[in-house]
């Protein structure tokens, strides 16, 4: 699922964020 890819990486970019 493409979307729901998308949606992983987008979490994965705001835990690199928040550390």
């Amino acid at each position: 699922d493409h979307y729901g890819l998308q949606k992983l990486q987008q979490v994965a970019v705001k835990c690199d964020f928040l550390n």
